[in-house]
């Protein structure tokens, strides 16, 4: 038996067609086996299914309707006239839908030109899979898990920096340090960051393998990752967006500081959520003589957890001098260092507050330093 396919663009291929009394159609055969003409009925029928599953079911019973009543009357010519337009009506609508913006809708597929792609929605983050590489089901799941774990930060202006000059200046810390100076203002357009340290799972789940990781320090799914060097951790970022088509990278210097600070609820703590260390913070006085799991102690304002403590995180500046004017969305990309921030579990606590700066080779990996990931808000 030969049955009619019509295909549009590659990608829409019409099944077996049915005769409009329910039956297959066959070429050189109408309704219920009699000759109707061979090819101009096929082409007929095959356009009133077209219509079926692209017009509302109204439209589509009006046409069908009609169609089966002139032929009952043998009235070929108006009933080929009729699926003729409702053929280059069908045609143009699938052409116009090239053009149309992208729908994105969890667990179905978006339509751009000739291509149809799944895509993943995450709180709002249209997860685009690679197709040329293998991701399994659990990879995927665990990468879908960290998207969720990103929190989106409102832009805003705040005073970065800190100084221990002036009790009645801004930003007054007893401990800052000289490099903390000057406090200056600086505004930032919304971006996303992760809730917590990068986990020794999520870089396994991408990467395929370990870091020297030890029991003695700290091993296990949701231990941070650390002896990252910058170098690795940049390596981590693009394979990540690679996998996701999602812009993946480390936060800014600014980022992460107004990230630590609570953002646009900051109660300007010290320490990332809390003025005493010990409630947000594992550092030398009470890590115990390794660092912890994820996400154990109290997160800040905006559910920051472990911004102060547990690893030194790194940003994506290299190291300097802060500016004294007013910054928008800075970055530094200068120096040979690259820049630190949060302290960790070998540190004392003032090296764990909001403020405090650090800088380390980018290609020295340290059992005190790990990441988080940061991302762009796309429009």
């Amino acid at each position: 038996m030969k049955v009619m396919k019509l295909q549009l663009h590659n990608t829409f291929v019409i099944p077996p067609v049915p005769d409009v009394s329910g039956g297959m159609v066959h070429r050189g055969q109408g309704q219920k086996g009699k000759k109707m003409g061979g090819e101009r009925d096929i082409f007929g029928h095959s356009t009133i299914y077209l219509a079926a599953h692209l017009f509302p079911s109204r439209l589509f019973n009006s046409v069908h309707h009609s169609a089966a009543n002139t032929v009952s009357e043998r009235n070929l010519p108006h009933c080929f006239s009729l699926v003729v337009v409702a053929f280059f009506v069908a045609v143009a609508a699938v052409f116009a839908s090239c053009g149309k913006d992208p729908v994105f809708v969890q667990g179905d597929y978006i339509y751009e030109n000739e291509d149809f792609t799944p895509v993943d929605n995450v709180n709002g983050i249209l997860i685009h899979w690679a197709d040329t590489m293998d991701i399994g089901e659990e990879q995927k799941n665990v990468i879908r898990n960290l998207i969720a774990n990103l929190v989106r930060v409102e832009g805003g202006t705040f005073q970065m920096g800190a100084q221990n000059a002036d009790p009645a200046g801004s930003n007054y810390d007893p401990e800052a340090q000289s490099n903390e100076r000057p406090v200056h203002e600086v505004t930032l357009s919304d971006y996303h960051i992760g809730k917590f340290e990068l986990t020794q799972q999520e870089w396994c789940t991408v990467m395929g393998y370990e870091l020297d990781w030890s029991e003695q320090y700290g091993k296990g799914d949701d231990f941070p990752a650390y002896n990252v060097s910058r170098s690795e951790a940049l390596r981590f970022l693009e394979k990540l967006s690679a996998m996701t088509r999602l812009p993946f990278r480390l936060p800014t210097e600014a980022q992460w500081e107004y990230a630590a600070r609570g953002g646009s609820r900051s109660l300007h703590f010290r320490f990332s959520g809390s003025n005493n260390a010990d409630d947000v913070a594992w550092h030398n006085r009470n890590a115990g003589g390794g660092l912890h799991k994820a996400g154990e102690k109290h997160p800040n304002e905006l559910g920051f957890h472990d911004m102060s403590g547990n690893l030194w995180e790194w940003c994506s500046d290299t190291y300097g001098t802060y500016p004294a004017t007013p910054q928008t969305d800075p970055i530094t990309e200068s120096g040979v260092q690259y820049v630190l921030r949060g302290g960790a579990w070998t540190y004392q606590p003032a090296y764990c507050r909001t403020t405090c700066r650090d800088a380390y080779n980018g290609n020295t990996a340290s059992v005190s330093v790990g990441f988080r990931v940061a991302m762009e808000c796309r429009p």
